[in-house]
């Protein structure tokens, strides 16, 4: 399959524009289109038709939408940061905190609550478990 940057090529060559892209992380393979709205061939299509298109990579079977926050509680915080960037946002800031509620190294906190709309580039703070106990105080990394 192609990568979403070859894709957006493809499409463009075609005179057919990109529409809603969904993550899916069932497959083998990562970040290639599994899947697309319009097979080729199929049917006529007007200059410029947006065209859907899934992108696989290798997770957990939960599909993520662009333009849509995904909830990265429980997420380790690498699973998190590369989701993050998959969907064009940037991981900014990492505050600690202790909590038994969650595994030691998973996200228990975002800056944007899980199904709100996000835009290509906003910056998500993450809140990261540190494990039970201590002092229950945060403390913002740099």
């Amino acid at each position: 399959g192609l990568s979403l940057t070859e894709a957006k090529a493809a499409l463009e060559r075609a005179m057919l524009s990109l529409g809603t892209v969904t993550y899916t992380f069932d497959g083998d393979m990562d970040n290639t289109v599994m899947d697309q709205s319009v097979k080729a061939g199929t049917e006529r299509l007007t200059t410029w038709a947006p065209i859907d298109i899934v992108i696989s990579g290798k997770k957990d079977g939960t599909e993520y939408t662009e333009g849509i926050m995904p909830d990265l509680f429980g997420m380790t915080v690498e699973d998190a940061e590369d989701l993050l960037i998959r969907l064009g946002l940037v991981p900014d800031q990492y505050t600690e905190i202790y909590s038994s509620d969650y595994e030691a190294g998973t996200v228990c906190g975002q800056s944007i609550d899980a199904g709100m709309e996000v835009s290509y580039g906003d910056k998500i703070d993450l809140v990261i478990c540190i494990g039970p106990g201590g002092d229950t105080s945060s403390e913002g990394l740099d």
